[in-house]
């Protein structure tokens, strides 16, 4: 393969990711946001698929409810972000299986650190 062949092959390839980073940055900078949590925050089902950001002023648990409690479908993506100083834990309520899938640096939105759950 040439040089050329291999530049061209490689441009392709930055093109396609560049395109896709687009893509999640638009759905990101389109999510809706709830008004910032000032303390501990037990999450509801109108939460699904959206932000909730926590500007603390000490360290805050964030809890993802028992599902008897609050029986998110399955696949539900909850967001949260960090917007202060103080840490935001993720607490799994009683009985719960989900896993933390990103803990993301988004400065370019002002979201000093994203974290997403999935059930």
């Amino acid at each position: 393969m040439s040089l050329v062949s291999n530049i061209s092959a490689a441009v392709t390839q930055i093109g396609a990711k560049i395109k896709a980073l687009t893509a999640r940055v638009t759905a990101l900078e389109s999510m809706p946001i709830h008004t910032a949590q000032t303390a501990a925050y037990t999450f509801a089902l109108a939460d699904a698929g959206t932000c909730t950001p926590f500007n603390l002023s000490a360290a805050a648990n964030a809890t993802i409810p028992a599902n008897a409690s609050v029986a998110f479908p399955i696949g539900t993506v909850l967001y949260v972000r960090q917007a202060g100083t103080n840490a935001v834990t993720l607490v799994a309520g009683a009985a719960i299986g989900w896993r933390l899938l990103r803990w993301i640096a988004r400065k370019f939105f002002n979201f000093p650190s994203t974290a997403k759950a999935v059930s």
